[in-house]
């Protein structure tokens, strides 16, 4: 039988994130405004703050088909950036749980907890980080933002800047009514004189 091995570094138990590192910030406690995340630790590195977190759910719905389940799979960690705290980058590691999708009608059979509270599906920053880009990026190009954001002890480059711009543009066309226009190039006719 050929063994089959994962390349996503699963938690098997239920224990909780423990920090690599206590320092200063090991008794502080985050207030982020949600019921359902539980803080575990923190953990403190030069200029950065990691904070690690656990869903306190026993279960969760489904996102294709809403049918509640209390199956648990595995763990897996999921790693968002968030805004900075006393001049430190922020990072959370949440431990979300894996469900088995026990409705038979369902092509989905195994699922993810959400965490569309906090950030997008499959988004490593958070809300609050990605309007701040948001609204760096729509007041100056995209090297300079990005080069700004930095000082807000937010990583991002010039690419996610314009991503983000390309996201607002698609939802909302009128978020930023610009009342100057550039001209680029000035079409010039060619006037033949006979």
């Amino acid at each position: 039988m050929q063994q089959v091995i994962s390349t996503t570094y699963k938690y098997t138990s239920k224990k909780e994130n423990t920090p690599t590192n206590r320092g200063l910030f090991h008794d502080f406690r985050f207030s982020f405004g949600y019921d359902n995340l539980q803080q575990d630790g923190i953990s403190k590195a030069v200029g950065s703050l990691t904070v690690f977190l656990h869903t306190a759910g026993k279960g969760a719905s489904c996102p294709y088909c809403g049918h509640f389940s209390h199956r648990l799979h595995s763990y897996y960690s999921r790693h968002i950036q968030d805004l900075e705290v006393y001049g430190h980058t922020l990072e959370l590691v949440i431990k979300v749980g894996k469900y088995y999708c026990d409705n038979v009608s369902c092509p989905q059979k195994i699922f993810c907890e959400p965490l569309s509270f906090l950030a997008r599906r499959y988004g490593r920053r958070s809300y609050l980080v990605e309007e701040r880009i948001r609204s760096i990026s729509l007041e100056l190009t995209s090297r300079k933002a990005s080069s700004l954001l930095q000082l807000f002890h937010i990583t991002a480059s010039s690419s996610p800047c314009l991503r983000i711009l390309q996201q607002c543009g698609q939802h909302n066309p009128m978020h930023n009514k610009s009342i100057y226009v550039g001209i680029d190039v000035l079409p010039i006719k060619k006037v033949r004189i006979i």
